[in-house]
């Protein structure tokens, strides 16, 4: 897309967003907006390629997507969670709480 094809493609929200900064920038309640001139020559858009990487697998049969920013190394997409791990973790999670409020209604300690 040409740099006049982008322009004209964001046409509305340019107009929408340069009559909001128009309105924000008058101190008086409710402006009235008439007419604006925007100069848009000069205008050069570089393209920027920045490091992906996007891994497809499957897990137990489902398909699952991982994006990693190269940039950064945040993460995003779908991960796997084990049930067994899970039911384990909120198993002791339960002991620990429930020990210590056996512990705290016993002795009063904590």
């Amino acid at each position: 897309m040409s740099v006049r094809d982008g322009l004209e493609a964001n046409k509305d929200d340019k107009d929408l967003l340069i009559r909001n900064l128009i309105k924000s920038t008058i101190k008086k309640p409710n402006p009235r907006v008439d007419r604006y001139r925007t100069d848009t020559t000069g205008i050069h858009y570089r393209r920027i390629l920045l490091p992906v990487w996007i891994l497809h697998y499957s897990y137990r049969g489902t398909a699952k997507k991982v994006v990693v920013s190269g940039i950064d190394g945040r993460t995003f997409g779908e991960r796997p969670f084990s049930p067994w791990k899970l039911a384990a973790y909120s198993a002791i999670l339960t002991a620990l709480t429930m020990a210590l409020g056996l512990i705290w209604g016993a002795t009063g300690i904590l």
